[in-house]
């Protein structure tokens, strides 16, 4: 499989999306037709905004998750995959992240991060005893506002 099929089959949908949702046959559509894609997926502004679905929380609190358009996720994740090897040797110079992206795995996921979540508390308690500060960064609530701007 390669990236770009990785992308568009394990890393469209939120991993939160519910199961009987895939995108594994547009992912084979597109790299068996990759050739003969209409123009819109290559040339000319797309503009479109993400779709959004609520998912269940604890309490009454709901999760908005954005879905892009079939179009502008094509297009991200074409970028990507041609710069992948960039991409990656700027993720890879990081000495202190524990989310490095992998792709060698065969997760669920089209990039799995170095340490899974469950490794984490035992690696943080081991950091603290060593320095003052630890940085910890989350999106996980900001799903709902990444847009995805067209490419001219």
């Amino acid at each position: 499989m390669t990236l770009l099929e990785k992308l568009l089959s394990k890393g469209y949908f939120p991993k939160e999306a519910l199961p009987p949702f895939s995108t594994e046959k547009y992912a084979h559509a597109i790299a068996n037709g990759y050739d003969n894609l209409p123009p819109l997926f290559r040339t000319g502004k797309f503009i479109s905004k993400c779709a959004i679905h609520n998912i269940s929380r604890k309490g009454t609190l709901r999760r908005k998750l954005g879905i892009p358009n079939p179009v502008n996720f094509f297009r991200l994740s074409e970028t990507i995959t041609e710069n992948w090897h960039d991409i990656l040797e700027c993720a890879s110079k990081s000495t202190i992240s524990l989310t490095t992206p992998d792709t060698a795995s065969n997760g669920n996921r089209a990039f799995n991060p170095r340490c899974s979540l469950n490794e984490l508390p035992d690696i943080h308690a081991k950091l603290r005893s060593k320095h003052k500060y630890i940085l910890k960064t989350d999106i996980s609530r900001f799903y709902h506002s990444i847009d995805l701007l067209p490419v001219d």
